[in-house]
């Protein structure tokens, strides 16, 4: 009977509860800023650097910027090897120290990309051409050592890295023979690894989005935006095409395209980005290419005697509007698009996003044509519950309904037979009830669910077999433990076969349940956590200790 009231009271759940509101907030901050004494050249801040989080700190290494002149006073741009390392203070700043080490050589462009031994620099443009060289950087504490990797078959620009598992991608970008679609990986568990080809983008691209997410089952890749100019061709392409790499079956898939509410389709390139949770990619800052094609025609006119379009140009550069200011999220399980959040001031483009301690920093980048941002962007990411009165009145009313029945029942409760059976003086409507709802638990409404969401109806088997096994139970099994009358099926097994027949049986049986309640606790625990923010612990105790003391 216990089945059967615990069955009613969460159906009464179901239908009385209001939706919760979690309400999900991005707070953005001002963590510190890149400028370092003594060198006022990147006080103006850097784009198109190395960036990675090892051993607690974010090093920041090589860039570009243009100090002195603006780009429309004719500005030159400046390649550097300079290494910064930047900490977290306690209350949350960040201080940046430039370090005595350096990079080979001036670098800028390349992908950049934090792994366990450190931060992984991969290519880019040095100031004679473009490079092929991998290193990594790592922090010991006291300075910046750099070992090398095995190099790329061929030198890039504009491509970018990505990592699942042990395993290295790095994808498309430019390279002396132009656009390039080439992906290739390496394994850095394998000491004497090499780098190996696979199928290659369905487009050649650069600046785009490059990240790892699961596509429901297994990590894909995801190439989201970028841009790429076709030789021959006057004007960049700026694409809203998304594709995702599935690294079990080798193959390439186009999924939706950049879709905005409210906005439409929206080409994006050389954004910032990192990867939420199970199933999310967040996306900050990029160009949209508007006025990025307006100066390539201008430059394209003035580079043929027309001497309006270079005033045409500099006045574009000079009042240009900002980079994509939504923060954008993808959610490559249902393949849709969200603003997530509005970038509070210029937002950024060639830059990156890192996730340090449970936060999101994003430093320097491009704010505009020539123009470096030298602050440090920090967002908290976190979601206030909203669970409304109604739902906490009712989550109350049932967990005191439950101790209420142990109670009501607990002077009627004898023996054995009162315990499962009730003494036989339930109806029967009310027994298949009880046995019915014994074969649910929050496996069967939270992750069954769960996993047809992320995947397929596969699961679907498992729940339609309670009802494909019901009236084999009812025609055979049901009547036969009638006809002798047991309280348990152990029971029958030591009638059967023996004592310890009976005990082998019961004690597997309580190992398997001992695993299987782990989950059956810990599922609604994180779902009330969810809409609530109760703490998973206290809520796994408040339900076990109730429950110990219903059923005792």
């Amino acid at each position: 009977m216990r089945h059967c009231s615990m069955f009613i009271l969460l159906f009464s759940l179901a239908i009385l509860q209001l939706p919760a509101q979690n309400v999900n907030t991005i707070e953005q901050s001002v963590a510190g800023r890149m400028d370092v004494p003594g060198n006022p050249a990147l006080s103006k801040g850097l784009a198109g650097f190395f960036a990675g989080i090892h051993n607690d700190v974010m090093i920041i290494a090589g860039g570009s910027n243009f100090p002195g002149k603006e780009l429309w006073e004719g500005a030159s741009r400046v390649l550097y090897d300079r290494i910064l390392v930047a900490s977290q203070n306690p209350d949350g700043s960040v201080s940046v120290l430039e370090t005595n080490e350096t990079l080979p050589f001036p670098l800028a462009d390349g992908a950049s990309l934090s792994v366990p031994s450190g931060v992984l620099c991969i290519g880019g443009q040095t100031v004679t051409g473009l490079s092929r060289k991998v290193f990594l950087l790592r922090w010991n504490g006291r300075e910046v050592e750099t070992d090398t990797l095995p190099p790329l078959p061929l030198p890039l620009k504009g491509h970018k890295a990505a990592m699942a598992g042990n395993r290295v991608y790095v994808a498309g970008g430019e390279s002396p023979l132009g656009p390039s679609s080439a992906v290739m990986s390496i394994d850095l568990g394998v000491p004497s690894g090499a780098w190996t080809s696979l199928p290659a983008m369905p487009v050649p691209l650069k600046d785009f989005i490059f990240e790892v997410q699961t596509d429901g089952e297994f990590p894909a890749l995801y190439v989201i935006g970028g841009r790429m100019k076709e030789q021959d061709e006057i004007l960049t392409g700026f694409y809203s095409s998304v594709f995702r790499f599935r690294t079990r079956q080798n193959i390439w898939e186009r999924r939706r395209d950049i879709h905005i509410p409210g906005k439409g389709e929206m080409a994006l390139a050389a954004a910032a980005s990192v990867t939420s949770g199970s199933s999310y990619i967040i996306l900050f800052g990029g160009d949209t290419g508007t006025v990025f094609s307006q100066v390539e025609e201008a430059i394209h006119r003035a580079g043929s005697g027309n001497g309006v379009m270079a005033s045409v140009r500099d006045s574009l550069w000079r009042t240009h509007p900002g980079f994509n200011d939504d923060i954008l999220a993808y959610n490559t399980i249902t393949d849709a698009w969200y603003v997530a959040g509005k970038w509070e001031g210029r937002a950024p483009a060639v830059t990156s996003a890192l996730w340090w301690n449970d936060r999101i920093v994003i430093p320097g980048g491009e704010t505009g044509p020539g123009i470096r941002n030298p602050e440090i962007i920090a967002f908290n990411m976190g979601h206030r519950p909203g669970f409304g009165w109604v739902n906490y009145m009712v989550l109350v009313v049932y967990m005191a309904g439950m101790l209420g029945v142990g109670f009501y029942f607990m002077k009627r409760g004898r023996n054995a037979d009162d315990f499962f059976k009730a003494g036989g003086r339930i109806p029967w409507w009310a027994a298949g009830i009880s046995i019915f709802a014994t074969t649910l638990s929050a496996i069967t409404f939270l992750a069954i669910p769960a996993k047809s969401y992320a995947t397929d109806w596969r699961m679907l088997i498992f729940n339609l077999c309670i009802i494909l096994t019901v009236p084999l139970i009812i025609r055979y099994y049901l009547p036969f433990f009638r006809r002798f009358n047991l309280d348990t099926a152990y029971e029958y097994l030591e009638l059967r076969f023996s004592r310890a027949v009976r005990m082998a049986a019961s004690g597997l049986f309580i190992l398997f349940m001992i695993s299987r309640i782990a989950i059956v606790l810990f599922l609604p625990s994180l779902a009330l956590h969810a809409v609530t923010g109760f703490s998973v612990y206290w809520s796994v105790i408040l339900m076990g200790v109730i429950t110990i003391i219903y059923c005792t």
